[in-house]
Order: structure tokens, then C-alpha cells, then sequence
């Protein structure tokens, strides 16, 4: 290993820009059963780092499972993007959850403000999974993902909590290969996980509008703390998400990250890196990236 380069850690959290905070985190507080860790507003020194002044003073609200303070996700007050579509730009589309007895959960969401866009069903990947995908108000794509607990798929983490996790964040990307690649020369600790190639993912054909047959591809990269970082291939028709000036892309708009040294990240920051008191941040040192795909990396420094 490269001792040089940086060490990419565990998923730290993820945001979520919505027109509607109070709503948006609803279904997340009353069926996932996820605690509020704080509610702010969002700070100069934080619109600093992310570059986005049209956010100073936004509402936020960091929730994260009953069971643990880490991953969080963290929901933003912002502007609609309303040309905005789930599953049809470059960039982090969707955050993924393990959970336990998917099969009963929609019957849990009738009347919450989560539209289920996939009943549950075995994953092609691996037939001993079983999964399904809801959009949220925020046009946030959650996958809530049963992982068996005999420890037949030791990488993966089984729910502890009913509704527990992020444990993989997937990322729309021009070109998989690449983006993998851009991964693992940048962060030379992590390593190849799953590959599928020319594969249907009815998801993406459905939201782009394309031929339900069209082929894609997917893969993914494996990091500390059984989580992944997911690449799909998005298709021809695909586009660069659209974004209000100094502002945060909308729906998954970046997710955090651990890394052991700022220094040693080569890739030019948006902005300076700057120790932040703000939660859930703590003090930590913070720097953002921009991946290969268009997304906001967010790296928190922790020694």
C-alpha cells in the first residue's frame, strides 16, 4: 500500500437537501424509529467549507439510527430544484439501509410520504438478499435491504436495530470503470468488490424513460466497516445534475467520509480545510472533494 496517499474510512453520513425539512424527516423519526441527534441552522464557517452562501442560516436536522450516533443523515432546508429527477443524473443517488423483515415494511409506509418505487425482491447480485427502494420527499432514493444473519455474506453487515444503517452509498457515474479506478488510485487502502455487467436495472430505465431492456453495468468498492461505496453505470440519456447557484446539489447532495490525513489528499479542495465546531463535526478537521462523477465528497479527519 501506497503510504503516501490517504486511507479512505468507514461512511460517516450523508446529506440531504429538501424544500421540506419538517415533512422530509417524518417518516424517518416515526417508522425507521431514527433519533434526532441536533437541529441548527447551518453556519458561515460550514457554507465556507461547502462553498454555498445561498445555505447560510438553513434549517437542519441530523438524525441517525436508535441504536448508534454514526452514520447520520443529515436533511437541509434548500431551495427545489424542480427540474431535478431521482435516478437520472451523474453524482450519489441513493443511500442504502439495512434492515430486518423487509417483506413487512411496506405495509408500515401506507400513510407516511415515502413512494415505494420497489416491492421487495431478491437482488440479481446475490440470491440470499432481498431488498427495496422508496423515494422520499426530498427525492432522496432510500434502499432498505435485508442481509442474512447467518453469516453466509461475512463483508455485509446484518441489520441490528429493525430499520439500522447506511451501509452503501451508490453513485451514478458516465463511466464505471473509471470512476472505480479514480477511487482506488486516490485511496489506495480500499479494494474491488462486486462486478455485474451488462445487467437490466429496471430503476434507471424507468426514471430515464428508456427501453426497460436497456443493458448497464455495476460494481463495487469495499471499505473498512463493512460498508461500499456502489458505481453504476448510468446509460445514454443520463445528464450532469442541475443545481442552484452556491447551493448544494438537490437529493443526496454528499456524503461524509473518514480519512486518516488531510495532507495527504491530492485532489484539489473546494474550498480550504478547516476544523468545524459545528455537529456533528465536533472540531474535527473537514475538506471537500469532488469525485469523478460530479459528487461531493465530504472527508473528516479522524486520527
Amino acid at each position: 500500500m501506497n503510504k503516501s496517499k490517504p486511507k479512505l474510512g468507514k461512511i460517516i453520513g450523508a446529506t440531504i437537501s429538501t424544500p421540506n425539512l419538517d415533512e422530509t424527516i417524518k417518516p424517518y423519526i416515526e417508522i425507521f424509529k431514527y433519533k434526532i441527534l441536533s437541529k441548527n441552522n447551518v453556519t458561515p464557517e460550514l457554507t465556507n467549507l461547502w462553498n454555498t452562501e445561498a445555505h447560510i442560516n438553513a434549517s437542519t436536522a441530523i438524525l441517525s439510527p436508535e441504536n448508534r450516533n454514526f452514520p447520520w443523515i443529515r436533511f437541509i432546508q434548500s431551495k427545489e430544484v424542480t427540474e431535478y429527477k431521482a435516478m437520472t443524473t451523474y453524482g450519489w443517488h441513493s443511500l442504502e439501509i439495512n434492515v430486518k423483515k423487509v417483506d413487512e415494511i411496506p405495509s408500515m409506509l401506507k400513510d407516511s410520504s415515502f413512494k415505494i418505487i420497489g416491492e421487495p425482491h431478491q437482488l440479481g447480485m446475490s440470491k440470499s438478499i432481498r431488498a427495496m427502494q422508496v423515494e422520499g420527499l426530498a427525492k432522496e432514493i432510500i434502499y432498505l435491504t435485508e442481509i442474512p444473519s447467518d453469516g453466509s455474506l461475512p463483508h455485509l453487515p446484518s441489520a441490528e436495530t429493525f430499520i439500522d444503517q447506511i451501509f452503501i452509498v451508490p453513485l451514478g457515474s458516465h463511466n464505471m470503470d473509471e470512476t472505480r479506478e479514480w477511487y482506488i488510485n486516490n485511496f489506495p487502502n480500499i479494494t474491488k468488490g462486486l462486478e455485474a455487467r451488462d445487467i437490466n436495472m429496471p430503476l434507471i430505465s424507468n426514471a430515464l424513460k428508456i427501453d426497460p431492456n436497456t443493458k448497464s453495468s455495476i460494481c463495487t468498492i469495499r471499505l473498512p466497516n463493512k460498508s461500499s461505496i456502489e458505481i453504476d453505470d448510468y446509460p445514454d440519456g443520463a445528464h450532469k445534475r442541475p443545481v442552484h447557484p452556491n447551493s448544494l446539489p438537490p437529493g443526496i447532495s454528499s456524503v461524509s467520509f473518514e480519512v486518516d490525513s488531510l495532507d495527504k489528499v491530492s485532489i484539489p479542495f473546494i474550498s480550504k480545510p478547516s476544523k468545524i465546531s459545528d455537529d456533528p463535526y465536533n472540531g474535527a478537521k473537514v475538506g471537500v472533494i469532488i469525485g469523478n462523477a460530479s459528487e461531493r465528497i465530504e472527508l473528516i479527519e479522524i486520527k
